[in-house]
């Protein structure tokens, strides 16, 4: 370390002091980093630069907002990219539910998920979003993040609060075969022989 600093931290203070300088046209957005926020705020050397930053804390969205929200961009994404959606999508009532519980109810790893799945079923061709597009995407880029992918068979809902069939139809009009009514999670009905 150079004796001419007084801590570890003070080439970072510094470095985020000159970047905040009033005048230079950069504004500084952080979010999701406590690490850092505890860095500003917490060190009493910091305080110059605790004084230059506005500290406002973004709640997350509840897990019903975000599920109502992630059925909206599932279907206007795919929209967007002239796809239907298929019956593997619009039959399964937990659909959005895995894509809440998949990425552990961060909003921001949910639209990548589904903004990459959407891309990926585009530029393959595809006629429509398939289940297999969000699995295939999620083995790619998230397992790292959670080891369980949750659009395989054996996916059980953390909490279900899921948008209803019905709902997502009506946000999309354009659905692939719905003809069928919508398979409902529990027994399946015996047959009488």
């Amino acid at each position: 370390m150079n004796p001419a600093l007084r801590s570890k931290s003070e080439p970072v203070n510094l470095f985020l002091k000159t970047l905040l300088q009033d005048g230079g046209g950069v504004c500084l957005i952080v979010i999701g980093t406590e690490k850092l926020r505890d860095f500003i705020y917490d060190m009493p050397e910091n305080e110059e630069l605790a004084g230059r930053l506005l500290d406002f804390r973004l709640d997350p969205f509840s897990r019903k907002q975000a599920i109502d929200l992630i059925a909206l961009a599932v279907s206007k994404y795919a929209e967007s990219a002239q796809l239907k959606l298929a019956r593997s999508i619009t039959r399964d009532v937990y659909f959005h539910d895995r894509i809440y519980d998949g990425c552990r109810g961060s909003y921001g790893r949910c639209m990548r998920l589904i903004a990459t799945s959407v891309i990926q079923a585009f530029e393959q061709g595809a006629s429509s979003l398939e289940l297999a597009d969000f699995e295939a995407v999620f083995d790619l880029q998230f397992l790292h993040f959670n080891s369980e992918n949750p659009f395989r068979a054996d996916y059980q809902p953390g909490s279900v609060t899921s948008s209803s069939v019905s709902d997502l139809t009506q946000l999309s009009g354009d659905i692939d075969d719905g003809s069928s009514p919508p398979k409902t999670p529990g027994r399946k009905r015996r047959v009488k022989k």
